[in-house]
């Protein structure tokens, strides 16, 4: 891998995990599955997934 490939590799997996923290709080605040979605850009299936994790 080249050095730039691997800092946008790095940047993607961080802002990705961003959004799974800001997905997890938006669900603890009880908003809306859609609305997590259009904020988060995380897949529906993945913030419904979440949801089940964090109800366990």
């Amino acid at each position: 891998m080249t050095p730039l490939y691997e800092e946008i590799a790095k940047r993607s997996q961080a802002e990705a995990l961003d959004n799974v923290f800001k997905a997890i709080e938006l669900l603890k605040e009880h908003k809306e599955i859609d609305y997590i979605a259009e904020k988060t850009h995380l897949p529906k299936e993945r913030i419904i997934s979440l949801k089940k994790q964090i109800q366990k």
